[in-house]
């Protein structure tokens, strides 16, 4: 994504998860469970520490002059989705959010999926409880939301609701993979 964001003429970064590509363990690679159970035991997750390095150079990046920090958007895939979520809604310089990833209600999907682990990588102790992923994109509006890989009708209903709401229906894009 970044590649072709730059070759587009936009400041663009590419990161990778914590453990992963350049930030892995030379001698144990991986281990990204042993990475998220230390961090579980130090009081943190994975993907806490991935918002954490986002959040970071996402600061650094606005300090720069060839940044326009009127101008940013934040996107991520994946396991990297999540995280690009909660940067943008805990940094509101950032204008609009892309998920490349399908919206899903983690909890309905443990129900449907008998329960099997979602993995301690995608583990954020509290969260659900109290809301899911869809819920942090509905907090999102009326900022820009580009959802590419669909997901579960009541959990897209959920999101764009909450744009209609906010009177900002034409600000949540979804499109499906062709």
């Amino acid at each position: 994504m970044a590649f072709h964001l730059a070759r587009g003429g936009i400041v663009s970064v590419a990161l990778d998860n914590p453990g992963i590509g350049e930030t892995k363990d030379p001698v144990n690679a991986g281990r990204w469970d042993e990475f998220a159970m230390a961090a579980v035991w130090a009081g943190r997750s994975y993907e806490g520490i991935s918002v954490f390095h986002r959040w970071s150079i996402l600061q650094w990046l606005k300090r720069q002059t060839w940044v326009d920090p009127a101008r940013i958007a934040i996107s991520g895939h994946s396991l990297g989705a999540k995280p690009a979520l909660q940067v943008g809604l805990l940094d509101p310089s950032v204008q609009a959010v892309v998920w490349n990833d399908a919206i899903v209600d983690w909890r309905h999907r443990a129900v449907v999926t008998g329960l099997e682990s979602i993995g301690i990588l995608q583990l954020l102790p509290g969260l659900l409880p109290w809301f899911d992923y869809p819920d942090l994109m509905a907090s999102l509006a009326p900022r820009p939301l580009l959802v590419s890989e669909g997901g579960r009708a009541v959990d897209i209903d959920r999101v764009r609701s909450a744009y209609r709401l906010a009177g900002a229906e034409d600000r949540f894009t979804l499109v499906h993979y062709p």
